[in-house]
């Protein structure tokens, strides 16, 4: 249902409930959002720190360790 339908069919008590709620979820994507990216970051983080571990350690394919040699 559209928001503006539903909030116009509501009286102004229910209509402020509905209002609170779509911004709880709102915030809510949003951290949610926020929480995948930190994710990410840190996999990107660790898998950089594994990758230039075994670098240093000789264990890479030639084709790896020549792409890790240009960052």
């Amino acid at each position: 249902m559209d928001k503006q339908l539903l909030l116009q069919s509501c009286d102004k008590a229910d209509a402020e409930w509905i209002e609170l709620c779509l911004w709880i979820r709102k915030q809510e994507f949003a951290r949610c959002q926020i929480d995948v990216s930190l994710k990410n970051a840190r996999l990107v983080s660790s898998t950089h720190s594994a990758l230039s571990r075994d670098h240093g350690a000789g264990k890479l394919p030639v084709g790896v360790r020549h792409a890790m040699s240009k960052h």
